[in-house]
């Protein structure tokens, strides 16, 4: 495949935090023929792709953060801008543009057990052979569009809120959200004040429960960035007993003091999965 004095070639597809994290770490450990293919214009991933109103982290800031990249975040959970923001700076502080290919996808990838490498094809017809393929695509890169019968006769602007259209100015119109999850519960409370009428369709209730975020002072910030002397998963661990103080059940009964309601809180393809690895 080859030979111990030679490095392996390395292809990254996805230059999200996934594929910033896989390629660091290749740095790390001294491989540095690495190439990104990002489908994109940018880096990012879906913090990039995702810029509707309101759109921002759903746990704290601080673990959403690479564990090596200290940031003096500026919110508890940090807005879509904010994010981007912090992607991009860590490619210019770890050196990895040269190693980032922006407007390429990656359409198909084949693996040769004669040669023990890959195939990409990528964009424009052009092929990458490597040793080692990591896919770090995640699993919000494509928007799911209905295919609702007369959607096409519907003459006024409509877009998937990870395709958020800024040219409409929403002011004094009538909208139609559908859809109760995770990118609903930040537009509506965003977007609600300057509507003239804003409709919310779902088809199934959910349970919400308060984030409790707010901007944080400078020294708050700092002390939140400082790497954590906590053992791995407690992480975790935080964000199970913040639910369990703001009522919700961990054994399937309804949350004490919650509403089961849709409204807001108030405040590639591949022919076979050798040296493959998914982020």
């Amino acid at each position: 495949m080859f030979g111990k004095s030679k490095s392996p070639t390395v292809a990254i597809i996805g230059a999200g935090f996934g594929g910033l994290s896989a390629a660091i770490t290749l740095q790390n450990a001294g491989i540095q023929d690495f190439t990104l293919f990002e489908a994109s214009t940018r880096v990012g991933g879906t913090w990039w792709d995702n810029q509707y109103p309101g759109c921002e982290v759903d746990v704290p800031s601080h673990m959403y953060s690479f564990p090596f990249k200290r940031h003096d975040w500026t919110r508890t959970h940090a807005k879509q801008a904010e994010l981007h923001a912090y992607l991009e700076e860590t490619v210019v502080d770890y050196g990895l543009a040269p190693k980032i290919r922006l407007g390429v996808p990656v359409e198909r990838a084949v693996w040769d057990e004669s040669t023990h490498a890959w195939t990409l094809s990528l964009g424009h017809g052009e092929t990458f052979v490597c040793h080692i393929l990591i896919s770090a695509v995640g699993f919000l890169n494509v928007p799911q569009y209905p295919s609702w019968p007369g959607l096409e006769l519907f003459e006024g602007p409509k877009f998937h809120t990870a395709r958020w259209e800024h040219q409409h100015d929403l002011a004094g119109r009538t909208v139609a959200i559908v859809g109760t999850g995770s990118s609903a519960t930040q537009i509506v409370p965003t977007i609600a004040p300057i509507v003239k009428h804003l409709h919310l369709f779902q088809r199934e209730p959910g349970w919400v429960l308060p984030k409790g975020d707010h901007d944080l002072t400078p020294r708050r910030a700092q002390e939140m960035a400082q790497p954590a002397a906590l053992p791995l998963g407690a992480d975790q661990g935080l964000l199970v007993d913040r639910a369990r103080s703001s009522g919700a059940a961990t054994s399937g009964s309804p949350a004490r003091g919650s509403t089961r309601s849709a409204r807001p809180p108030p405040s590639p393809t591949s022919t076979r999965s050798s040296p493959i690895v998914r982020i």
